[in-house]
């Protein structure tokens, strides 16, 4: 009968319209799970950007810290050279001050020093030369004894 084959027909259709429903769920269920891990990943990911961006502004200022210690290691290394230089030029100064001193110091000796040779030579010279004439003061006295 027709009423029986529509029955049949009508419980199919309810059948697979409760398959289609439970699918149907279980779609919802899955593409809500599928969200929460999509919206989870996107947290994760808006995260990781986050402390990323966090850490390239961090080290951007580490570098300009870096940058401008550089600058200022270079001004006091080129004030320590330029001391260094003048401490080499007053160096090198006062050694040839020095020099020039003890060169003039030591003419001055030798000068003295040949001077009072040059003396005391006369005076050696002019001692013998006395002492032989008291020898001879002192031969003619014995002689002109010796004739008395």
């Amino acid at each position: 009968s027709i009423e029986d084959e529509l029955r049949k027909k009508l419980q199919s259709v309810q059948c697979e319209r409760k398959e289609l429903e439970h699918e149907l769920v279980a779609a919802k269920g899955k593409t809500e799970r599928a969200g929460e891990e999509l919206c989870n990943e996107k947290q994760t990911f808006a995260s990781a950007l986050e402390s990323k961006e966090n850490s390239i502004r961090e080290m951007k200022k580490q570098i300009e810290e870096l940058k401008k210690n550089k600058i200022e290691a270079q001004t006091q290394l080129d004030a320590v050279f330029n001391k260094v230089a003048n401490l080499r030029q007053g160096f090198e100064k006062e050694t040839d001050d020095l020099r020039r001193c003890c060169t003039t110091e030591k003419e001055d000796l030798q000068k003295e020093f040949y001077k009072e040779k040059n003396d005391l030579t006369s005076t050696v010279t002019s001692k013998e030369n006395a002492i032989r004439e008291l020898k001879n003061l002192v031969d003619k006295l014995e002689d002109s004894k010796t004739e008395t």
